[in-house]
């Protein structure tokens, strides 16, 4: 996914991004982000974190679709 972000020049991620609340706790966790876009990217198993991204105005992307929409995501979004 990072490869092909970079071949149409998209922008690039922060892997492994933990959202933390005003105390420095995480409270969710995503495998790509870009804070800037509040757009996130979650595994599989990620999902149970995806109703906290929203509620701190995040969208999200959840992985386990195909390749191409999930990048056809992205694309429209960043």
């Amino acid at each position: 996914l990072l490869t092909e972000l970079a071949k149409l020049m998209l922008a690039i991620p922060l892997q492994s991004y933990e959202l933390t609340n005003n105390k420095g706790a995480v409270i969710a966790e995503a495998e790509l982000c870009w804070p800037e876009k509040h757009l996130v990217v979650l595994l599989f198993d990620q999902v149970d974190d995806e109703k906290t991204f929203i509620k701190n105005d995040f969208t999200t992307v959840i992985l386990e679709d195909e390749f191409e929409e999930v990048l056809e995501a992205l694309k429209d979004k960043l």
